[in-house]
């Protein structure tokens, strides 16, 4: 019996560990998609469709957690900046630390600080690139383990059956640079 990139997607997302943050459904439609395009013909094809699969969707959360690791750091970055460079006192670098990304006034008030020493916003990442340095390279090192498994699975899709690499390869760097990302909010579905 032959089965559709449904029912393939539906059981890959069962046997798939996701993060609680990660919705169910959305990796299923992910999967669903990916096997739809592919067209796998036999179980090889679909056991290696499924390593690509999985280090797709993994690629695309560890840039989404390379990217949060910055957004976590930068008030932390932005006080340092505040309080060790600018000399701003305890309490006020305090206060606009922690409300420079809600409140317009005080980025304002943050972002003429930084014009008045030469600075401009970019320097708030970039210190919070310099602090986060060794998890930063923790994410890069793992993305790349990453795409190494990912092209020795496409590499076996291609000897197994001659260009399914290649459009395997096609379909996941589509995903990895697209808006097709993975929410990294559960939907109402995943949390009954």
């Amino acid at each position: 019996m032959n089965s559709t990139p449904q029912t393939e997607a539906q059981k890959m997302a069962t046997e798939t560990p996701l993060l609680s943050t990660e919705s169910r459904a959305e990796f299923e439609s992910f999967s669903s998609d990916f096997l739809q395009d592919l067209q796998p013909r036999d179980a090889i094809e679909k056991m290696y469709a499924k390593d690509v699969i999985e280090q797709t969707w993994e690629i695309i959360r560890l840039r989404t957690v390379h990217a949060d690791i910055i957004k976590i750091e930068q008030r932390a970055a932005l006080y340092g900046l505040l309080r060790f460079y600018l000399k701003v006192l305890v309490p006020k670098a305090e206060k606009l630390s922690k409300s420079f990304f809600a409140s317009k006034t005080a980025r304002e008030q943050v972002l003429r600080e930084l014009l008045r020493h030469g600075l401009t916003e970019t320097v708030i990442t970039s210190a919070a690139y310099r602090k986060a340095a060794v998890d930063l390279d923790n994410v890069d090192r793992r993305m790349a383990s990453l795409e190494g498994r990912r092209h020795k699975a496409l590499k076996r899709l291609s000897n197994h059956r001659k260009g399914l690499g290649a459009k395997a390869q096609e379909i996941s760097d589509r995903l990895i640079e697209g808006a097709e990302a993975p929410r990294l909010q559960p939907s109402a579905e995943d949390t009954r």
